[in-house]
């Protein structure tokens, strides 16, 4: 076809034939030819041409008015020439006074700069579709989602605007961001309180077995099952911190770092976990601003997404890429990857996991950081899922982009670091006593853990008092507050918060230490107590053996 659709002018198609089998009556020709045979479609009669009457322009009237979005109608340098009465609504202004103004007047952030952009997509027969703030006359603004094009007429060309208030259209979408929200935090929530509780049990479990082992005799039978409980145990307690880790309550310790030296450092071990036909690429930009994170839950974020590659390529051959940079982000610039989300503008420090697998069709993305989701035949769907809690946990964002046999792209924002620690205000120094005569009081909920350790305590030479609660404990501690040492102090407990105890302990006698446990991580803990630090902390679950390690180290320093 070589004729202009719609024009109004001949129309040709050139089509190519093979000639017919010859007739066995005529002679045989030398050669066989092609012929090309010209078909001409000719319009007959073109219509003519005549000016608009006024049929003409009461129809092209009844139609602009008929339209249920604002239309308002321009010529190609922006100057409003009509209007239909939605328009008028929209705007609360008259056809008068909508003639007298430009588009640039009526939709915020209108520049030249857009108008160039709508006129050259015309200019190639293609619509423009947008989405801005549309002004009315008292100044308010609503959503709306913009059409243009441009109408060509036999005096001048003209651009038509079709404005769709869309204030429902976002008010549902930002419901349903909020809902959205609301449910990963529901599900944070319960996975941190699970998982709380759940490394309670744990160090029981883990304590009472290994008391059990070291009483038995080295060639008994029954040692080779406590082991395996402990073991066992120990492996629960990994998935317990992913658990954590997805709450965004993992055990994290926050120093200033160089994300490109830690992926540098730790590249020798994500190679280890590559199969050999996969190429691991690293390009890391050595001037990377610092930024505040755990480097072990970094490291662990890292072996899930470079492990998560691997699997995407699976048997063929590929290529997983890790790059570093440091961005300036804004709503603007980051609305690709966070389209719901309003982004703090400000400088953040990027990590970009990539590879050339499998990927992901739109359905399995919006899952892929669901906790226990997932398309492999054995997995417990919590390693992405605690990827989008270390993330979180760090003040970060995170985003995946993903194409069905293209790969996927995992982008992780954390703010640079842009405040120096302040330093916490030693507190008076407390006498060195001998660890056969120092006191520590437990306070401990848990009747297990509280048992546990008591009996390690007294078994290293110390002597003990305990307590199930926060009232509990603050009052033992005001009658024994001079003979106490050191307090044993579980951050949630019945009657009082942590903090609290804390305080008041503080209050009766500042120079006492005190070791904190939790199932939390402690920089949670640290935002916790704001006003009293603790001396130390100690992430359940924990081994008794390392409980006594922590309180000698504590009473020696």
């Amino acid at each position: 076809m070589s004729a202009k659709s719609g024009s109004r002018f001949d129309q040709t198609m050139r089509i190519s034939i093979p000639q017919p089998a010859e007739r066995k009556s005529k002679p045989k020709q030398a050669a066989k030819k092609k012929r090309t045979v010209t078909i001409t479609r000719r319009r007959l009669s073109a219509p003519v041409q005549k000016k608009p009457d006024a049929a003409d322009r009461s129809r092209y009237s009844a139609l602009l008015q008929s339209i249920y979005d604002a239309v308002l109608v321009t010529d190609v340098t922006g100057n409003i020439i009509d209007a239909n009465v939605r328009a008028e609504d929209f705007f609360l202004r008259g056809k008068e006074q909508l003639i007298q103004l430009r588009i640039a007047d009526m939709v915020a952030g209108f520049d030249q700069s857009v108008l160039k952009t709508i006129c050259d997509n015309a200019d190639q027969r293609r619509f423009t579709l947008m989405e801005a703030y549309s002004v009315r006359e008292d100044g308010t603004m609503f959503p709306s989602e913009i059409a243009v094009h441009k109408l060509h007429t036999e005096e001048d060309e003209q651009l038509c605007f079709l404005i769709r208030d869309i204030t429902v259209r976002k008010q549902a979408q930002e419901a349903l961001r909020w809902a959205h929200k609301r449910k990963l935090e529901s599900l944070q929530n319960l996975a941190g309180g699970v998982a709380h509780d759940f490394n309670n049990k744990l160090t029981g479990v883990i304590g009472n077995a290994q008391l059990a082992l070291q009483a038995l005799p080295e060639d008994s039978e029954v040692r080779a099952d406590l082991q395996r409980i402990i073991d066992n145990a120990e492996e629960m307690a990994e998935l317990s911190q992913k658990m954590l880790a997805y709450s965004g309550r993992g055990h994290f310790l926050s120093l200033p770092m160089n994300l490109s030296t830690v992926v540098s450092e730790f590249e020798h071990i994500l190679r280890q976990k590559v199969t050999p036909k996969i190429l691991l690429e690293t390009k890391l930009d050595r001037d990377v601003q610092q930024m505040s994170g755990d480097r072990g839950e970094i490291e662990q974020m890292l072996l899930h997404l470079v492990k998560n590659a691997n699997e995407s390529i699976g048997g063929a051959q590929g290529t997983i890429t890790i790059n570093t940079s440091t961005r300036f982000c804004d709503d603007q610039s980051m609305k690709p990857n966070f389209p719901e989300e309003r982004v703090r503008p400000g400088y953040y420090v990027c990590l970009e996991v990539s590879d050339n697998g499998q990927g992901m069709d739109s359905a399995t993305l919006k899952r892929v950081f669901d906790p226990f989701f997932t398309t492999k035949f054995v997995g417990r769907g919590l390693g992405l899922a605690a990827v989008l809690g270390i993330v979180q946990g760090h003040g970060g964002m995170i985003a995946a982009q993903s194409e069905v046999e293209r790969g996927t792209t995992f982008s992780l924002y954390f703010p640079v670091l842009k405040e120096k620690a302040v330093p916490v205000r030693p507190r008076p120094p407390a006498p060195r006593p001998e660890a056969v005569h120092a006191k520590i009081l437990i306070a401990e909920e848990d009747d297990s853990i509280r048992d546990l350790a008591r009996r390690s305590l007294e078994d290293a030479g110390y002597s003990t008092l305990v307590a199930a609660n926060g009232p509990q404990c603050v009052d033992m501690f005001r009658v024994y507050a001079n003979q106490i040492d050191l307090v044993l102090l579980d951050m949630t407990m019945p009657g009082m918060k942590g903090a609290e105890v804390l305080a008041d302990i503080r209050r009766i006698r500042p120079e006492v230490r005190v070791l904190l446990s939790s199932g939390y991580s402690e920089s949670q803990v640290n935002r916790e107590f704001t006003d009293q630090q603790p001396d130390g902390f100690m992430h359940k679950p924990f081994q008794m053996r390392e409980l006594v390690e922590k309180v000698a180290d504590m009473l020696r320093d």
